[in-house]
């Protein structure tokens, strides 16, 4: 994870982004649901309804990293990251979550929160 700063547009989330984040998961895991696979997807990787519990366990972990892209102050995106300690002490950068709501992808949101 890097230490520059979030560029504009995106920006640490907070427990007050968290009802809209849980509307984006359930975008996310609808869109990719009905696609190729997606029914292996959801049951298998997909967060698991309610939603909820576990963005604010990783909204209070220092492990985790979560963003909102939010063009205009409204979060049309989030991303999910989490930093894991290898059994060897080295760190390795999971991103675990990335949605943009289909009107906003060319806006560069999710590249950005990369």
């Amino acid at each position: 994870m890097s230490a520059d700063p979030p560029q504009e547009g995106v920006r640490a989330a907070t427990i007050a982004d968290a009802p809209r984040i849980v509307e984006l998961i359930a975008a996310a895991v609808s869109e990719l649901s009905s696609g190729r696979g997606g029914g292996v997807w959801a049951r298998r990787q997909a967060r698991g309804a309610p939603y909820e519990p576990l963005l604010v366990a990783q909204l209070a972990d220092p492990a985790c990293h979560v963003l909102v892209g939010t063009p205009d102050d409204v979060v049309l995106a989030f991303g999910v990251a989490r930093v894991e300690t290898l059994h060897d002490g080295g760190r390795l950068g999971l991103v675990e979550d990335l949605y943009t709501e289909p009107l906003a992808r060319e806006l560069g949101l999710g590249e950005a929160m990369m």
